[in-house]
């Protein structure tokens, strides 16, 4: 038995280091197959770039690090023919300038601000010989309106909430071969760039992607006979605005991209545009809307996949869209290894690299391996009603689509339970608690308090499920979502004390 577990040991951390191990950007296909990633985002933004162009004169810059100008691009990559690159604020990645040069690029448009994307980038471009100009607003939705002021002959427009990526994202490509441009908006009001633009444009025809919780009637009936798409999900929406102009779109392609980051899926919307293509938003926890429009409608298409393992995993891929003799088959993941053997030793791998390795030892190196994910909530408003919301944490990145599939399966299931606090990565210097190191989630914690082993409560108010909503049922819908992906919960998985806001990776 002990033989047995230390083969499949063995046999995991080689796993890991396959999937984790820096590498070129490559372009993997089998049959109508074609995954497009690279060792970071920017490499597979190059990736992609590469595979949908030989040549061209223009490509459209934008942030890798930050998402609210780079939604807009899509349609005027179409209008250029140009690819998506991605870029840091101060430095253009290696793999950009490699792509730029071998592309045989002229002139790249900056999308975005100073904040974004620094002036020092111009003056890199300037000494490769490529002319540059930029684009950008005051704000996220003022860059938008200088976007879509360089499209011609436009009629239809888009507008999305620029609270977000997933909505802008999902119609993208589609809005791109429409020749409609991607308008962000507020979800009560529209500032007087976005009122001009109106004013000034022949517009027939608005899609509002998302309810009235996210863009109100208000800011629709500005725009010229809004059409909403709506969904109860990101993922509910993002089908349904497939399926809305599925007559106009290309019956022969179709993207595949993470709805839990917004990198490869922008990087993709300017290929996808040139072949009038839609992308799909997937995720660990598939939307039955997702799982049965690709079972669908993947058999007889070219697949492109977009990112690497880590953000569309092959048994995501297949288990989806049980395509022709793989229907009855099942690719493990990584995680789904991790969660059969319940070994910390293999988790600390995953997350330190070896278990040879030790923890971070400063808040600068924590620091270096944590990632902010935004993930949507239920909360309870002023009229005591449950409304979706957005939170924000900070988290390790090796847990971070684990986590973002937690929260979706939260959000979605049927308790709608509310969440107004959810507190992840938190340097405290000492070598126990697993908020050091990103693996650690805190929700509600007032109503979820932290007791000790005399009884006392340490941290909080009280923890009672039957008087508050907030507070964490112990067979609910928040306790099963992390206990699904590996974690223990504080409020059972301890005999001498009980923390009932604390969720752990590795059980601290």
């Amino acid at each position: 038995m002990r033989h047995l577990r230390k083969l499949l040991r063995t046999a995991l951390f080689t796993l890991m280091l396959i999937l984790f191990m820096a590498e070129p950007a490559f372009t993997y296909a089998a049959g109508n197959e074609c995954r497009l990633a690279g060792q970071d985002r920017y490499a597979t933004a190059a990736a992609i770039a590469r595979e949908g162009w030989t040549q061209s004169d223009y490509a459209l810059l934008v942030s890798g690090e930050n998402f609210p100008d780079a939604l807009v691009a899509a349609p005027l990559a179409k209008q250029y023919g140009a690819p998506i690159l991605l870029s840091q604020k101060k430095c253009l990645p290696e793999v950009t300038k490699q792509t730029l040069n071998d592309l045989k690029i002229k002139n790249v448009i900056l999308i975005g601000g100073q904040g974004v994307l620094s002036a020092q980038l111009q003056d890199e471009l300037q000494d490769m010989e490529i002319r540059s100009s930029r684009l950008a607003g005051e704000d996220r939705y003022e860059t938008a309106i200088v976007v879509a002021d360089q499209l011609t002959d436009i009629s239809e427009v888009v507008i999305a909430t620029g609270e977000d990526f997933a909505d802008a994202l999902s119609i993208s490509s589609i809005a791109a071969a429409k020749h409609m441009p991607v308008i962000l908006v507020p979800k009560n009001n529209i500032g007087s760039a976005t009122q001009t633009f109106i004013r000034k444009n022949k517009i027939r025809k608005t899609y509002v992607v998302g309810s009235p919780d996210l863009i109100s009637d208000r800011v629709a009936e500005q725009f010229a006979k809004p059409e909403r798409v709506t969904g109860a999900t990101k993922y509910d929406r993002n089908i349904n605005i497939i399926k809305r102009f599925q007559a106009g779109i290309s019956e022969d392609n179709v993207f595949l991209a993470t709805g839990n980051n917004y990198a490869d899926a922008l990087a993709g919307a300017g290929y996808a545009a040139k072949i009038n293509a839609p992308i799909v938003l997937v995720s660990g926890n598939m939307s039955r809307s997702t799982k049965s429009y690709l079972s669908s409608n993947l058999s007889d298409k070219n697949v492109y996949i977009l990112g690497g393992e880590g953000a569309v995993s092959a048994s995501i891929f297949h288990t989806a869209g049980s395509r022709g003799d793989q229907s009855n088959s099942r690719r493990e993941t990584t995680t789904d290894l991790l969660r059969e053997l319940g070994s910390n030793e293999a988790k600390y791998a995953l997350v330190f690299g070896s278990t040879d390795n030790k923890m971070y030892q400063s808040a600068a190196e924590a620091q270096e391996n944590m990632v902010e994910i935004r993930v949507d909530v239920w909360q309870i408003n002023t009229e005591g009603e449950k409304s979706p919301a957005k939170c924000t944490l900070t988290v390790n990145k090796a847990i971070a689509d684990m986590i973002s599939s937690v929260f979706e399966e939260i959000f979605e299931g049927g308790e709608k339970f509310p969440i107004y606090s959810a507190e992840g990565y938190v340097w405290r210097g000492d070598d126990t608690s697993e908020h050091n190191w990103g693996l650690a989630v805190d929700l509600n914690p007032n109503e979820n308090a932290m007791i000790n082993s005399s009884g006392e409560v340490v941290a909080g108010s009280f923890w009672d499920p039957q008087k508050s909503p907030y507070s964490i049922p112990e067979d609910g819908d928040v306790v099963k979502a992390f206990q699904k992906y590996g974690f223990a919960w504080g409020g059972n998985a301890w005999k001498s004390s009980n923390d009932y806001m604390h969720f752990s990776y590795l059980g601290k």
